[in-house]
């Protein structure tokens, strides 16, 4: 028996014993081809979006991207740059800091923002985004000072060093760890689901299909009895 998981010997012999043996074999089986059907539904028809790798699908996309600078409108996707830039430049929208915030734009399925990788590595409140592998822009953050200084060749050069030796990458990758494991050692709000009467549904529908069974075989036995006595009765008074 699939329900209860046992192998069963031998026939039974009273007829409600089958009736109830042959209603969970059904039972069984809906339940085995529902379970089934349900897995091979994945393959047919995804249950989730597929995930936004690059720029162009990103463009194709109804999401729109919210920008938090004006700077960005004119900088971030130029218009004669490419159709792709074109489109991204047309979805963008500049929001106040205080109308949309991050748990705004996880919550929303037509919404993007732009940020700055190192936000996206550093702080745990984007743990639930999805970055777009391929990035729009690159920044270099630069000090001024004065011209033909005295101390710009050695500035240079002590840049030069730094990045040539890797200094800048195992900084960023240091800040990174540090930040991932604090984020991860920190106590995090476990988001609880009440049950409802949609989550058990199985159980009164297997209890509703139970009692109008019982109902039948109640029937069904009643007029069996009641057939057997006439024919009993008929005997004896021949």
């Amino acid at each position: 028996m699939l329900l209860f998981g046992t192998p069963m010997r031998r026939f039974p012999r009273v007829k409600s014993e089958r009736v109830f043996i042959s209603s969970v074999f059904i039972l069984s089986l809906n339940i085995v081809a529902l379970f089934q059907s349900s897995l091979a539904m994945v393959f047919i028809k995804p249950m989730f979006y597929e995930n936004i790798d690059t720029l162009e699908k990103l463009s194709e996309g109804n999401q729109n991207i919210i920008i938090k600078y004006p700077a960005m409108l004119n900088d971030l996707f130029p218009e004669d740059s490419s159709d792709t830039f074109r489109d991204l430049h047309n979805k963008m929208k500049l929001i106040t800091k205080s109308s949309v915030g991050p748990r705004e734009i996880i919550e929303n399925l037509h919404m993007a923002t732009v940020t700055r990788k190192q936000n996206f590595n550093m702080h745990s409140i984007y743990n639930d985004y999805h970055m777009v592998a391929e990035c729009p822009k690159h920044y270099n953050l630069a000090y001024i000072f004065a011209k033909h200084s005295i101390y710009s060749e050695v500035i240079n050069a002590l840049i030069l060093d730094i990045v040539r030796f890797g200094l800048m990458n195992k900084w960023i990758n240091d800040v990174e760890y540090e930040s991932k494991l604090k984020n991860n050692l920190g106590i995090q709000d476990v988001v609880s689901k009440s049950l409802t009467l949609n989550d058990l549904q199985l159980p009164f529908f297997t209890v509703i299909f139970g009692q109008a069974l019982a109902v039948v075989v109640y029937i069904i036995e009643f007029f069996v009895k009641f057939k057997t006595k006439a024919e009993h009765g008929i005997k004896t008074a021949n």
